[in-house]
């Protein structure tokens, strides 16, 4: 089954996504983290979700750090 392509605002960004203010969200467009937003109305952008959700889990596997095994002894 095929479901309609959904459209992220700015506010899901933040609360949904939990990327932090307007100027973190931009950052990471500047960096080339996360896509450029497309226009959906004269005052409106919006992101695709599948996009935001690929640039997220991008993020996720290019981490620095390492876990630490929760059976791991000191």
């Amino acid at each position: 089954m095929t479901y309609p392509t959904r459209i992220v605002r700015f506010k899901q960004m933040q609360g949904e996504f939990g990327l932090g203010s307007p100027n973190t969200i931009r950052k990471l467009i500047r960096d080339g983290l996360l896509p450029p937003p497309f226009s959906i109305g004269s005052h409106a952008v919006g992101w695709l979700r599948e996009d935001v959700e690929a640039a997220i889990a991008a993020m996720a596997t290019r981490r620095s750090w390492a876990r630490v095994p929760a059976d791991a002894t000191t």
